[in-house]
Formats: C-alpha cells, structure tokens, sequence
C-alpha cells in the first residue's frame, strides 16, 4: 500500500506512513458506532418511557381518529346517545332521537329516522345499511278450546308468549325451536359474562348460535327499555377485570389501566377515546357498561 501511495502520490516515505495511520484512524471512526450498536443490541425503552410514547402517539392520533365517523350496526329505538355521536350525528340531534324514543316515540323502519328535526340526511342515507330494527312484538296465542255436538275438543296451539331476553332461564329459551341445554347454557354465560343485553344485536355474538335461530328467539323476545345493565367502574377497575369483560382485550385493558395511572380518573367517553387501541367500535359495544365513578 506503501509503494502505491508513494508512487501514485509521489510523496516520501514519511508522508506515506502519516497517510497510512490517518486512513486506519478514519477507518476505525467509522466502523466503530455500528460495531457497538451491532454488539449492543436494541434499546430497551423503560416501562414508563414506553407508556408515555403510548400516550404520546393516542393524543397525536385521537384527533384523526374522532373525525372519521364509525360504522358498525345499531337499532335505533335502542342505540346510546354517546354512541349516535359515534356514527357521526352532533349532540343535539342525538339528543332529539332520545327525546323522541322517551315521548312514546318508535322507529319501525330505517326511514324513520329522518323524521327527527334537523338530522344529517346525507348521513342518514349513508347509514341505512347499518340499521337494524328488531321485529314487531307478535300477539300471544293460547290455547283454545271448543265443543262439538256432546264431545269436547281441545285444540292446542303454539304458545308464543313473549319473554324479556335478560330475565329468561335456560328452561325459557329451550322453547324456541332449535335452542337446546347446551345453546341455552351458553346464551345465560355469554349474558353473565356482558352484564346482560342490551341490544338485540349481541344475541349473533354467542357463540355457534345460528343466525336463523336468533331470528326465532328475537321474535318471541324483548329487551326491557328501563333495563340497567350491570356496570364496570373504570376508574376502579384492575386490567384483569376490565379484561374480562367480552369487548374488551388484554391488550385494551393494559393501555387503559397505564393511562388512567398517568392521566388520573376517567370522566367521559371522550377521555377514554384518547387511549391508544380503543377503537370507535370498542367503544360504542363497552360504553353501556361503563360507569365513571372517581377511584377511591
């Protein structure tokens, strides 16, 4: 390397030499840094480190993420205010659905909902796919009996009497036709597990229960309108409790545990927006269940 540089340079030797050195310190400045990083590995970012950058990234996302609206099914003489500003209506519109509702007011198909003052038409249409109204309550038919000539005759019919979804026994739902001991045990489980229903809808989220049967049980059945269902405090709750609970993961239940311990107690649904992973849908279902009493 010597001769090359003296020759191609034509420098004396001992330029040659302080060349050389100079060349391998550049060299060794370098390739050092990657060495090191190759050695050490990748940093581990502290815990706390970690759920500020979570938290950090949900405030830097949540308002792109509140202004697109969600799209997920709903029943209208059912759905949550909170949850009509979800799918894109302002407050006061939603507030007028359930003024509407609570005056004896019924939806029986998805047009009527255009006759509340002042909702978002454009929007309306656009959810028309979405909305799902549960089916008229159908009369009762007992039994009947009738005479003929000196002979009585007892004409059985079907009973059809309807039943409310949150008070039934397994023995209650068995009377639908194709509910056995074993969908009727999983429907009471999966009602526990919830803290009871509150939309017709969640009966296709138990599991392996047949949506032609739903139908058939959605029929013979009715959810309370002054049913309360059972609440999950939020800002008492460990992760393991809020994990339990059908709508939400594990995953959910960690961030939202870690950002109420950096952030203090939950006051609203918009507060629990700003939790990086739960997503409009996670929380229109989990909302219901919710209560925002302060931790003691």
């Amino acid at each position: 390397m010597k001769r090359l540089f003296k020759s191609f340079f034509g420098i004396t030797g001992k330029e040659t030499n302080a060349f050389t050195v100079l060349f391998v310190v550049l060299a060794l400045v370098l390739a050092v840094p990657r060495l090191v990083a190759l050695w050490s590995g990748p940093d581990e970012v502290p815990d706390n480190d970690r759920q500020q950058l979570d938290s950090l990234l949900a405030l830097l996302t949540a308002d792109t993420l509140a202004k697109a609206p969600a799209l997920f099914s709903f029943d209208p003489n059912t759905i949550s205010q909170d949850s009509l500003q979800l799918l894109g209506f302002d407050e006061k519109v939603a507030g007028r659905i359930l003024h509407y509702r609570q005056a004896g007011g019924r939806f029986y198909q998805p047009q009527d909902m255009l006759k509340i003052y002042e909702i978002d038409s454009p929007l309306v249409q656009q959810l028309m796919p979405f909305i799902v109204i549960a089916g008229k309550k159908m009369p009762d038919i007992k039994e009947a009996t009738t005479y003929s000539g000196s002979r009585r005759v007892q004409l059985k019919r079907t009973i059809r009497q309807h039943f409310d979804l949150n008070r039934a026994d397994t023995a209650m739902l068995q009377v639908v036709q194709g509910i056995g001991s074993v969908l009727a045990r999983r429907i009471v489980k999966y009602r526990s597990h919830l803290g009871g229903f509150v939309r017709p809808e969640q009966l296709y989220e138990v599991y392996n229960l047949d949506s032609a049967v739903v139908q058939k049980l959605l029929e013979v059945s009715f959810i309370a309108t002054d049913f309360v269902p059972q609440k999950l405090a939020i800002n008492q709750a460990t992760s393991e409790e809020l994990a339990a609970h059908p709508y939400l993961s594990r995953q959910q239940a960690r961030l939202i545990a870690a950002y109420r311990q950096q952030h203090g107690d939950f006051s609203s649904p918009a507060d629990l927006r700003q939790v990086y992973g739960v997503d409009s849908l996670t929380l229109h279902n989990i909302l219901p269940y919710l209560s925002w009493e302060p931790a003691k």
